[in-house]
């Protein structure tokens, strides 16, 4: 790694990880690897990096030959680093990358619409991960138009046919608000009223 990036590295120690890692690919696959990183660029506190330590960090990933880079935000379309312009958090990333390397992005996309307009901000790609959880047949929805059909809410009475693994319940159930839930009491409609 050149020496420019050493001190923004040192920290975190992977530096020599990734080179280890680019090694291994071009050493024992045969076929096309992909290398990416993920990076979470949303410190808040004192001390947490900013966008310029951000943008630095992925000159050093793409020196490294990385393939795509992976932003993971709270929430794409709304995340806005402290002290910056208007510009969202990813248009700031986006630009810097300037299409050195593909950018994905995940975080608060559960929606058709929203998919697009992330995409509209220059993604290569996005990720979709609770509206799937919430959706397994988001993609299909999505893709015909029936974006108003995607649920923003995981029906806790529809379990058994979500065919959710169970460590993925628990996480659900012990993290109240992380997925959105609502139990929706599901009476026999062939039962007659009185």
């Amino acid at each position: 790694m050149t020496s420019e990036y050493t001190d923004l590295f040192r920290p975190f120690a992977f530096h020599n990880g990734l080179t280890l890692r680019n090694r291994v690919i071009a050493n024992h696959t045969k076929r096309p690897f992909a290398l990416g990183y993920r990076i979470s660029p949303e410190e808040r506190e004192d001390g947490g990096y900013r966008m310029p330590d951000i943008c630095a960090l992925v000159d050093g990933l793409i020196a490294e030959n990385i393939d795509y880079l992976h932003v993971s935000l709270n929430d794409v379309l709304g995340a806005r680093p402290l002290g910056a312009d208007t510009r969202l958090t990813v248009e700031h990333i986006i630009a810097h990358v300037d299409e050195r390397v593909p950018v994905l992005a995940a975080g608060m996309l559960r929606t058709a619409a929203q998919a697009q307009a992330a995409l509209g901000l220059g993604l290569s790609l996005i990720a979709v991960g609770k509206g799937l959880v919430m959706n397994p047949d988001w993609m299909a929805l999505a893709e015909s138009g029936c974006g108003a059909q995607i649920r923003q809410e995981l029906d806790l009475s529809e379990r058994k046919e979500l065919l959710l693994p169970e460590g993925l319940w628990q996480a659900i159930e012990a993290a109240p608000g992380w997925i959105p839930t609502i139990e929706v009491d599901r009476k026999p409609t062939n039962v007659p009223s009185r």
